[in-house]
């Protein structure tokens, strides 16, 4: 856990998981939160590396199953009636720092960022 550093909403976000995600089959207290790849393969893990192949290689535009996946991660968030549940909803207020980020594939890329953070860090035009 320490390796997010301190991050604003850290707490609200540990606090906001189900009981049913803090506990593992034998009743140890789970942390997938701090995975470090010493602790065995994340259950959505699989699944999610077969989501990213199948929407950017295979069927990117009419995938069933990448509907049934999406469905079946953001569940957590809704209510029976479809509605966002309450903890779900964060209220960003003027003055809240949010962060942007970047992958950098090397180290001439991270100087370009680090020299010209504005123009690295907008949106990317394809």
């Amino acid at each position: 856990m320490d390796d997010l550093g301190n991050e604003s909403y850290f707490d609200d976000l540990c606090s906001g998981v189900p009981a049913e995600f803090n506990l593992d089959d034998v009743g140890d207290t789970t942390h997938f939160y701090g995975e470090d790849d010493a602790m065995e393969v994340n259950f959505y893990e699989g699944l999610w590396d077969q989501f990213v192949e199948d929407v950017q290689y295979t069927h990117r535009f009419f995938n069933a199953n990448a509907g049934e996946f999406l469905d079946s991660v953001f569940s957590l968030l809704v209510t029976d009636n479809e509605d966002l549940k309450p903890e779900a909803i964060r209220t960003v207020v003027n003055g809240d720092l949010m962060y942007r980020a970047r992958l950098a594939k090397g180290f001439s890329e991270a100087e370009e960022i680090i020299n010209d953070p504005a123009g690295q860090l907008q949106a990317v035009k394809e």
